[in-house]
């Protein structure tokens, strides 16, 4: 069995493994592991947890980061990292860039956790240093930001909110954003940094999830979370001196760690073992 949530349904995984002697492998990326979050789990579902991690084959979060924070928390398993798998067919390069600098952050927008505030002030920064930018932010509605954007009274600047879309549209805004920016106060992995490399876009992301994990490279910088002065001045860098990226390096950097025959790989031994040391 593969469960992809630690709690609840590791709780029927327990009773297999207890009663039918099933192997189980569990896969994580809740973000309430993380050491800025655990204080929101209770003390049962921390004691049930601890039990399902403990017998479990093995449990795969999707970065170390998240790896630490579980561990942390007194789970004590057989960890091995796993990331999240990224559809290279469809997140690829693409020769049509958007002529007009353009940023794009995607998400649920959820404030807490993704900071969209900081990033509508950092646009208005800009104003000052870029003529005319857009700036998408792609995955929900602006309704909560209305009254921030009014405060901003942006001139030159456009804010632009996009509602979900498919991957396949999801790609093409990436495939044709100068930037894609991720300014999260924390995350386990961070889909849309290697989806947006795997366009050929350049990435400024926090340090917080798997970007921390990368080797460094010349198509991503990292800040740290909440500094507005260091995002605006990784945008107006970009700006004025834009890196010259080799997009076919870059898809190929993400397909060797992320693409889905090297993630399946990744689980296909790791379920010969469960079964291997079952028998």
């Amino acid at each position: 069995m593969h469960i992809n949530t630690l709690y609840r349904f590791g709780l029927f995984a327990l009773h297999q493994k207890i009663v039918h002697r099933k192997p189980y492998i569990i896969s994580e990326h809740w973000t309430g592991y993380l050491n800025l979050r655990k204080k929101n789990i209770s003390f049962f579902q921390k004691m049930y947890s601890k039990l399902i991690v403990k017998k479990a084959a093995f449990v795969c979060p999707v970065s170390n980061e998240l790896k630490k924070g579980m561990q942390d928390l007194g789970l004590k398993g057989n960890y091995i990292p796993i990331g999240n798998v990224i559809d290279t067919d469809i997140f690829s390069p693409s020769s049509k860039k958007n002529n007009a600098f353009t940023i794009v952050h995607v998400s649920a927008l959820n404030d807490a956790q993704k900071n969209i505030t900081d990033m509508l002030k950092v646009a208005k920064i800009l104003e000052n240093k870029i003529a005319h930018f857009t700036w998408k932010f792609i995955g929900g509605r602006s309704e909560n930001f209305q009254e921030l954007i009014s405060q901003l009274e942006f001139k030159t600047t456009n804010i632009v909110f996009i509602n979900h879309m498919s991957q396949r549209e999801l790609a093409k805004q990436l495939q044709e954003a100068t930037i894609c920016v991720s300014f999260s106060n924390y995350e386990t992995f961070g889909v849309v940094i290697p989806e947006a490399i795997a366009c050929g876009t350049y990435v400024i992301s926090t340090n917080t999830g798997v970007i921390n994990e990368l080797e460094t490279q010349n198509f991503f910088s990292v800040i740290p979370p909440k500094d507005k002065q260091a995002l605006s001045k990784e945008i107006v860098k970009q700006y004025n001196n834009p890196t010259e990226l080799d997009s076919g390096k870059m898809h190929l950097f993400v397909k060797d760690r992320f693409g889905k025959e090297i993630i399946a790989e990744s689980f296909s031994k790791l379920y010969f073992k469960s079964l291997n040391n079952n028998s």
